[in-house]
């Protein structure tokens, strides 16, 4: 059964502004300890999209909880990519959304100046 549906969308240019700004601050404000290595290793134009993608799906997963971003807390969210699509891995075992039974869906898509994502909370 579905629980919840969210989608949110991200100005690239505007990320891109917050991490010049803001640097490492604004990164381990938004990312998990391994996003944000991920992302260094990325080139300039590469990361800013990488970041505005996962700002925009942890955003949209707030939004299919009901639990709001500051509950949901960015830092504690890691979202890796594998083969088998994006997988959502909750960084402390007590997050209030590792409820036994819920299955994340989550995609990023991006243009050159947007990043667009939408989250899928099932339980089974």
């Amino acid at each position: 059964m579905i629980l919840g549906l969210g989608s949110d969308v991200i100005e690239i240019p505007r990320i891109a502004k917050a991490c010049q700004r803001y640097g490492d601050g604004f990164l381990a404000r938004v990312l998990s300890p391994s996003e944000a290595e991920f992302a260094s290793l990325l080139h300039e134009t590469r990361r800013f999209e990488f970041v505005a993608g996962r700002f925009a799906a942890k955003e949209a997963m707030a939004k299919a909880s009901g639990v709001g971003l500051a509950r949901l807390g960015m830092t504690s969210v890691e979202l890796k990519t594998t083969e088998q699509g994006l997988v959502v891995h909750f960084m402390n075992a007590d997050h209030v959304l590792t409820r036994q039974g819920l299955i994340w869906h989550v995609s990023i898509s991006h243009s050159t100046e947007m990043a667009f994502a939408v989250a899928v909370v099932e339980q089974l």
